[in-house]
């Protein structure tokens, strides 16, 4: 990974438009970004294929929801080995962190032959939307 400093006088726009942004609340953002995540939970990817199209201008279809196998392979075989070394060392770190809070299952029996108790199940899969990327 390489890391690059400008002068501000001769940072390149989309540079100083990045440093530039506020993290200022504003409630009219986060009532349309709930409004956008209500509507994915709801109607799942077909909301996700109309506001790709919307912010993005990429027309998407189903099948273009998931990465592939060769995908993911050509894309780990392509990156800077840095990059992968720094992404994994996160990884690590992450993981070690959240492992350390990990929730378990647990039950009881309450006399009567009743169980009582907590599941904890992993998920199968997640997704990440970086906007703009």
């Amino acid at each position: 990974m390489e890391v690059v400093t400008y002068r501000r006088d001769r940072m390149p726009e989309r540079i100083k438009t990045i440093l530039e942004r506020t993290a200022d609340y504003d409630p009219e953002l986060e009532a349309a970004v709930r409004e956008i995540v209500a509507n994915v939970r709801i109607r799942g990817n077909d909301a996700v294929i109309e506001y790709t199209q919307q912010f993005d201008g990429a027309l998407l279809g189903e099948e273009d929801l998931r990465v592939s196998e060769s995908e993911i392979e050509a894309a780990y075989r392509d990156a800077d080995f840095g990059l992968v070394e720094i992404l994994k060392a996160a990884a690590d770190n992450i993981r070690r962190f959240h492992e350390s809070h990990r929730e378990t299952s647990w039950f009881i029996e309450d006399g009567d032959g009743v169980s009582l108790g907590k599941r904890v199940l992993p998920i199968d899969r997640a997704a990440i939307l970086i906007p703009g990327a």
